[in-house]
């Protein structure tokens, strides 16, 4: 990995040219693609599509990270193109905290007009995507993509829906269940 003077990862620009027209850049719920959306949208050469995950869900796997969730060193450099999801990890509680990050995700997914496709309607019918596209995977195949059902830290599980319901705003838009 190349490095700059002060040992960051030194920023090298890809440009891919030719995209073709019906290109759609598909991204899961992660820090990178979202901290640098504002970019991604202001090309407008191609659709993008965001896939979230119920909040509790989504919030619960932070707590099984290893690393921080966000750092300046986790993933790299993140923090200079997201300042603002550091400031939602600063106080509060780690239910308080993560409750307010996702809520970030999902408003600038929101303000930027991205689609959003929620996870759990995709698992329930995944010929979902495909149709959007205008391809047809096999349904048998599309069976094969059921995922298992996780066990649930309950204790976790009601703070982190506490903190939504009090926080939550453009996560209700999509989860009114909160």
């Amino acid at each position: 990995m190349m490095r700059d003077d002060e040992g960051e990862p030194k920023a090298v620009p890809f440009t891919r040219p030719a995209l073709p027209a019906q290109f759609t850049l598909a991204m899961r719920q992660t820090t990178l693609f979202t901290s640098i959306l504002p970019m991604l949208v202001s090309f407008q050469h191609f659709t993008i599509i965001a896939v979230i995950r119920h909040p509790v869900d989504v919030c619960l796997s932070w707590y099984r990270m290893a690393q921080p969730l966000l750092s300046q060193g986790n993933p790299p450099g993140i923090a200079r193109y997201w300042p603002e999801a550091l400031e939602a990890l600063a106080g509060g509680s780690l239910p308080e905290q993560f409750a307010a990050l996702y809520e970030l995700y999902v408003q600038r997914y929101h303000e930027l007009g991205v689609t959003v496709l929620r996870y759990e309607d995709v698992m329930a019918d995944p010929l979902t995507v495909s149709r959007m596209f205008g391809h047809e995977v096999l349904p048998a195949a599309a069976a094969q993509l059921k995922p298992s059902a996780r066990p649930r830290d309950v204790e976790r599980a009601r703070a982190l829906e506490a903190a939504l319901r009090r926080i939550g705003v453009f996560s209700k838009l999509y989860y009114p269940d909160l």
